[in-house]
């Protein structure tokens, strides 16, 4: 049976290999984008990217496997998706990729991080991406350059044990989620990107925050949710006018939620231990309301949405697969006839590209 991977570093507990937040939607109208294109899939044991092309009726086809460093945790694309960030926590450093018009993946080498590197964010900008670094405790600042490049600027100490990061819509404030003291820091972001903490400097969650986080707004504000795997949960936070976060609503999961995604109107969480996946609805006020469990395989890591594709995919971590599911457009996900499609071993986050 999967054991909670809640720490992963030897001095403290275990934590769980978080997942890139998706961001929230805005509650006015926009086009929809075109389906995607191609896929990548993180696999965190044998240390590569899955690259996938995806046919119009959702499907997958591998185009290649690219080899990233060490102990890989986490992916990240930007916002144009030209380039793709791959975090590598034993051997501290960050994987840089140019993507192709074909989707497959060319190196552009690697950028040093400090000490067991967790996750990386970019800004809602662009300019700077921010590497969140456990055992340094700490977090790098970088440029990021017209190339993709990343170049370190600063490093600000974080003494609480990074996990993720999550920016506010505009990137005017930052937020962080800490395993050593089960709370959410709180900064404000500078033009330079440089972080200051708010006052108060963090806030206490109500469980034990284990990493995946992510936004959404609605016509009342902008919201943040975070999972917590060993308390079963989804805590909501509203963000003040002054940045600070203030809990809504707690909300119970089922068995070990591990990863969540954001769309439309709909949050999925992904319940490996339940072998499920919850849907919940939000509501203007930012809280959920359950919608719907669905079967997802024998341990589902995370849920990936491609809304303009109507799909929705699944990892299961201990199968090492994806599974298909078609999206309805009340939300609802049902699986597809489409048999699993393999990935490396022990997938933990997959990222589409239009």
């Amino acid at each position: 049976m999967k054991t909670l991977r809640l720490g992963l570093t030897l001095l403290w507990t275990l934590t769980l290999a978080a997942c890139a937040g998706s961001s929230g939607s805005d509650p006015s109208p926009s086009p929809t984008p075109a389906p995607a294109r191609f896929s990548y899939v993180l696999n965190s044991s044998d240390d590569s990217v899955s690259v996938f092309s995806i046919a119009l009726d959702g499907s997958l086809a591998p185009l290649e496997v690219a080899s990233v460093g060490g102990y890989a945790k986490s992916l990240l694309m930007d916002q144009n998706q030209e380039h793709l960030y791959v975090v590598n926590a034993s051997d501290d450093t960050i994987s840089q990729f140019q993507i192709g018009s074909d989707g497959k993946l060319q190196s552009l080498g690697i950028v040093a991080t400090e000490e067991f590197p967790q996750s990386v964010q970019i800004s809602p900008d662009g300019r700077f991406v921010y590497s969140l670094n456990l055992r340094s405790e700490s977090i790098t600042q970088y440029s990021k350059g017209s190339d993709g490049r990343l170049t370190a600027l600063a490093t600000t100490p974080h003494t609480a044990g990074p996990l993720s990061m999550l920016f506010s819509s505009q990137g005017q404030y930052a937020y962080v989620v800490n395993i050593l003291d089960a709370s959410i820091s709180q900064y404000a972001v500078a033009s330079n990107g440089a972080l200051t903490p708010l006052v108060p400097d963090r806030v206490t969650s109500q469980g034990c925050p284990s990493g995946p986080i992510t936004s959404h707004k609605t016509s009342q504000g902008e919201f943040i949710y975070v999972l917590s795997c060993s308390t079963d949960e989804v805590e909501v936070f509203a963000i003040g006018s002054d940045g600070t976060l203030q809990s809504r609503q707690v909300m119970t999961t089922e068995s070990s939620p591990q990863g969540m995604t954001i769309s439309g109107d709909h949050l999925y969480v992904a319940n490996a231990f339940s072998s499920t996946v919850s849907v919940y609805e939000t509501q203007t006020s930012g809280t959920l309301a359950l919608k719907s469990t669905v079967a997802a395989g024998t341990s589902p890591e995370t849920v990936t949405v491609d809304a303009a594709g109507k799909s929705a995919y699944v990892l299961d971590y201990i199968e090492n697969q994806i599974l298909q599911y078609h999206l309805g457009t009340d939300g609802s996900m049902t699986r597809t006839s489409a048999a699993p499609f393999s990935t490396g071993m022990t997938p933990v986050q997959m990222l589409l590209k239009r």
